[in-house]
């Protein structure tokens, strides 16, 4: 229970207790029914109740929602799911009716009234849901020929309707056919346990096409700061590369990889701000593309500092030549590529020239540092300001709509909605 609270430390009180009240319930019903693998039974909270939790680090979903938790067997991940959302309504089916019976007595048992289970093939489902939740029951594309028909239209969460599925190993052939409408999340980037190592949540956006983002957007994690890299581009092959960190030849091969594999043609290298952790690939960009790095002018002080930044932050000695920048830019300034446009909106507080860089058209802003999912940057590195942070948060809350999907610089994304909502930096 410690590694539940470790993560979710908002947990109410009752959630904490039904919560606490799973390890006895399954390791009874355990005993009369094999629900879970006994070998497996004693890591419940990590190997089942966390690891259907990825799927809340990865949304917040709103009061009223519908999932349906497809192929639940013992209640995984519906379960854990329904104690996290006491506002949400969700359906677990299963065909093994002896794996029913204890989801209806787990879910009494810790006074559950969010949920119900019924004893149903997902070929036999008729209702409509605005997502599923599955642990790895079947492939992808199987997944979504007997699911898609379950998936309702209307929106009503900062995520497109869809499909959520936890599952291990190599995901890139399952998932090529839905390469525009899938997103795929590394566990291990979410939860420090040798455990999520190569484990995966796969999000499929049913009904991406209702209100198309226009962009395809690869997440690169990078250094040893597990820094996200982005590479955005539109319909046209012309891409921007935002906060490349990419260190290691591994990190810049798959790049390369990426890029040269969907031809796309690199238009401009932006930094959200001037650390080294969002900086470690500009040579490497520039010797590949072309491209110098565009920095804010109120953070070129730091930006003349990579290297001794480097040495400070983690005793490296880096000395891979840099190249100059390219343009010292001022809130406002705007970076077309394709049909789309990024504008960069200041955002002192982790460094005086941090931005977001927001694309109207899309609603979405890539935050860098200034704003994490549940968190925000540090300030006390050189020329931080806690107040300035401060003063940023309140003024993207102003500005941006708040349904504003955020892409931050390390971590999970989020919604400015759930950050305004959940975030105590907000209040």
């Amino acid at each position: 229970m410690d590694i539940i609270n470790k993560y979710f430390p908002e947990l109410t009180d009752r959630q904490r207790q039904q919560f606490e009240a799973l390890d006895a319930l399954y390791h009874d019903w355990n005993s009369k029914i094999n629900v879970i693998s006994r070998k497996d039974i004693d890591a419940l909270y990590l190997h089942h109740v966390l690891h259907s939790l990825a799927i809340a680090n990865a949304i917040r979903f709103r009061p009223g929602t519908k999932v349906l938790d497809f192929g639940t067997g013992g209640g995984f991940p519906g379960i854990p799911l329904a104690i996290m959302f006491p506002e949400v309504k969700f359906k677990m089916i299963d065909g093994t009716g002896k794996k029913i019976r204890v989801v209806n007595e787990v879910a009494n048992a810790i006074e559950l009234k969010n949920c119900v289970a019924e004893q149903l093939r997902g070929e036999e489902e008729k209702g409509k849901f605005d997502f599923i939740v599955s642990r790895a029951v079947m492939l992808l594309p199987d997944l979504v020929k007997i699911c898609k028909k379950n998936v309702g239209k209307e929106q009503r969460n900062s995520m497109p309707n869809g499909i959520f599925c936890l599952k291990g190993g190599n995901v890139e052939e399952e998932t090529r056919p839905f390469k525009n409408i899938v997103e795929v999340m590394e566990l291990d980037t979410m939860f420090e346990e040798d455990w999520f190592n190569g484990k995966h949540l796969i999000i499929t956006f049913i009904f991406f096409n209702l209100s198309p983002p226009m962009l395809n957007i690869k997440r690169f994690v990078c250094n040893m700061f597990q820094e996200n890299c982005y590479v955005v581009n539109d319909d046209t092959n012309e891409c921007v590369i935002i906060d490349c960190g990419a260190l290691y030849p591994e990190e810049r091969n798959a790049m390369d990889d990426y890029i040269r594999q969907n031809a796309l043609v690199p238009k401009h290298l932006i930094c959200t701000h001037a650390h080294i952790d969002h900086n470690f690939g500009n040579a490497f960009i520039y010797d590949k593309y072309g491209l110098k790095p565009q920095v804010c002018a109120k953070d070129m002080v730091l930006m003349d500092k990579l290297k001794e930044q480097a040495h400070a932050f983690v005793g490296m000695n880096f000395d891979e030549a840099q190249p100059e920048v390219e343009k010292a830019f001022d809130e406002g300034q705007r970076f077309a590529f394709g049909n789309h446009t990024l504008e960069a909106i200041l955002t002192p507080g982790h460094t005086p020239g941090s931005v977001f860089l927001y694309c109207e058209e899309e609603r979405l802003a890539f935050s860098g540092d200034t704003l994490f999912r549940m968190s925000v940057g540090r300030t006390d590195f050189e020329l931080g300001s806690y107040d300035d942070l401060i003063a940023s948060l309140q003024k993207i809350s102003r500005l941006l709509p708040h349904d504003t999907i955020i892409l931050p610089g390390h971590d999970q994304r989020t919604t400015l909605e759930d950050e305004i909502r959940y975030n105590p930096y907000f209040r």
